[in-house]
């Protein structure tokens, strides 16, 4: 897997980097003993100082995601991580979109629920429990 940066986002590429190594984590495309790539490769690849993806991968060591291993490098660790940090930069910008469009929490949270589709099982068992009551007052 590469790391793919959009040089014209708002976003950091640090972060960039940091968001797609999380999402390679979580997805499985890189398991616990996973090597990543150097920083000069990396930084030669995208075109960026190396310095920056040093950064990114310091980042990610601090959160307990990589971890230096002497003679190998940064490697992904055995530590699990958040799939909520995978998702972030998306959340973030659906945010901004949101505040930007001037519509409220109730309004996205509305609009998630009519994308998931499905509704959550404890809202499947608060709809049953009012079915129940609502039974009990014929």
């Amino acid at each position: 897997m590469k790391f793919s940066i959009n040089a014209s986002s708002d976003t950091p590429i640090y972060l960039q980097i940091m968001y797609q190594t999380r999402q390679y984590v979580v997805s499985g495309c890189w398991p616990a003993g996973t090597k990543l790539p150097s920083t000069r490769i990396v930084g030669q690849e995208l075109g960026i100082n190396h310095m920056t993806v040093s950064k990114a991968y310091n980042f990610l060591q601090r959160e307990g995601v990589v971890e230096y291993v002497r003679g190998k490098g940064m490697v992904v660790s055995k530590t699990s991580v958040n799939p909520l940090a995978a998702i972030e930069p998306q959340v973030v910008d659906l945010v901004a979109t949101v505040r930007r469009l001037g519509l409220s929490r109730k309004e996205i949270a509305a609009a998630v629920d009519q994308a998931w589709g499905e509704p959550e099982e404890s809202d499947v068992a608060a709809v049953d429990s009012a079915v129940l009551m609502d039974s009990d007052l014929d």
